[in-house]
Order: C-alpha cells, then structure tokens, then sequence
C-alpha cells in the first residue's frame, strides 16, 4: 500500500523539462522515492501522436537510461547533419557501384552478360541526327553466366534439400 501512495504522489510532483526535439516531443526528468532511495524517472510526452519508433536514437537512449545526461540542441545539429553526410556519401557510393557494374557488364543481380546488344547497336539504322534509334532488347540474345552470389526469391526452397558446395 505505501508503494501504491509512494508511486501516485511521484505523479503528482512536478517534472523538470530535460529537452525537446525536432518534431517537438517535450522529454521530462522527475525524481521518487522507491524502496527509500531516490530514483531518477524519465519520460516524453509525444507532440502528436504517439509513435515511439519516431523518436531520436539519442533520446531513446536517455530514456532508456544507457545515457546519464539529455542531447543538447547543438549535439543534436551535429548528428543530423552527419547523418546526412552520411546518406550523401551513400548514395555517391551507389552511383559509383552502378557505373562500376555497367562498366564490366554485370547486371544488379550480380549475372554478367555477353553484349551481343551492342553488336546489333552498330547494325541498327541511325535516326534524324546520326543517333541510333532504341529497340527493344531481345532477352533470347542475351547469354548469362551465373555468379557465386544467389539470386533466388525463395519461390523454389525445399526444406532439408540444401547441401553446402563441396
């Protein structure tokens, strides 16, 4: 019973505002007694609706307790625009990744294929401005050889007919 008075007048004390986020989630700190220690509780309160997965890491991680002091506004700059920073250089990484594979003629499935396009490309008739004109591929041209790396989609799987390369 003393617990249930201790934990309803811990709700009724009044919080300290630790922080607020970009989408203007207020977090708060209060402290209770519990057990006759003090302990530090921390809360949020959500600005619209109630999602959790919308949270900041870093303010999950203060919520959690695996962080002893709230992000600053300033931290939380910084880490935004790494993050973007990071994005950016992934996406450079991509195009580069694409040029890369279109350079030796693989596929983004990992198949390499033999250009026999390109051969029909230099007999095909030249347009208005000397340009060739696009057709259609014809995919019965094409020979693949496969790559090491699998291509499934689990369509096929039969439990228990694996067996490793040998």
């Amino acid at each position: 019973m003393a617990k249930l008075v201790s934990r309803i007048a811990g709700w009724l004390r009044p919080s300290t505002l630790a922080g607020i986020d970009k989408s203007g989630n207020r977090y708060f700190t209060r402290t209770e007694a519990v057990d006759g220690a003090l302990k530090e509780r921390r809360s949020v309160t959500f600005k619209s609706d109630s999602d959790p997965t919308t949270l900041p890491v870093e303010w999950i991680s203060w919520l959690t307790g695996r962080r002893k002091e709230a992000p600053t506004p300033q931290e939380m700059l910084e880490l935004e625009a790494q993050r973007e920073r990071v994005k950016m250089n992934a996406a450079i990484l991509r195009q580069e990744e694409i040029r890369r594979m279109t350079k030796a003629g693989m596929s983004s499935g990992g198949i390499k294929i033999k250009k026999e396009e390109e051969e029909d490309a230099a007999l095909a008739p030249k347009g208005q401005h000397g340009q060739q004109r696009k057709k259609k591929k014809d995919l019965s041209k094409v020979r693949c050889f496969r790559s090491s790396e699998p291509t499934g989609t689990g369509q096929s799987f039969q439990p228990g007919t694996w067996q490793p390369p040998k």
